[in-house]
């Protein structure tokens, strides 16, 4: 009888472990492998955002071909040689630091992934300013897997707001709030 209850128990564990590894691989997933691409095309996506490496196509390739980035309020810039383009606009160089990402969030998506991370904007010794944090914001990816990497359809890029609720394009609230310090000239 004890037997008999030990291998029911057994049963229903094996069971019950194969309903619970089906509901977590059902839908979109990403392997490790994808996951650690995305991490990697973030850092792309920084370093050539401030650097201009490649003559602005560093960032650039982090796109699809028909890629755009949408800047609240009103800026949207679209398909890789207006992206470096854009990214080439301002003085550059190899030792340009001004965007800090953190707190990546990589969601599975039908299309490919979700990412969403902080962004926190420095001014570390740009025009002998004093260093700074300048601003700050939301990314928010929808990113595809292309033949060649994974690679940034569209970003919305959501500055923080000092009060009240930033919210993103799936219509949640954002969790971050950051002010920009007042000027100087203010105080």
């Amino acid at each position: 009888m004890r037997k008999q209850t030990l291998i029911g128990i057994g049963a229903l564990l094996l069971v019950a472990t194969g309903l619970a590894a089906s509901k977590r691989t059902s839908g979109p997933h990403l392997t490790a492998l994808d996951y650690a691409d995305i991490q990697q095309l973030y850092a792309r996506y920084t370093y050539g955002s401030d650097t201009a490496a490649r003559n602005g196509y560093m960032y650039a390739d982090t796109f699809t071909a028909d890629g755009e980035v949408v800047i609240l309020p009103d800026t949207t810039i679209r398909g890789r040689e207006e992206l470096a383009k854009f990214i080439r606009r301002s003085d550059k160089g190899p030792t340009t630091i001004r965007h800090f990402t953190s707190n990546l969030l990589i969601e599975p998506s039908p299309d490919g992934a979700r990412g969403t991370v902080y962004l926190l904007l420095a001014n570390i010794g740009q025009d002998r300013e004093p260093v700074a944090v300048v601003g700050g914001g939301v990314y928010y990816d929808q990113l595809t897997k292309t033949p060649r990497r994974v690679e940034v359809q569209e970003t919305d890029v959501r500055e923080s707001q000092r009060q009240g609720s930033a919210r993103d394009p799936r219509g949640e609230r954002s969790a971050i709030e950051v002010t920009p310090p007042k000027s100087r000239a203010a105080s």
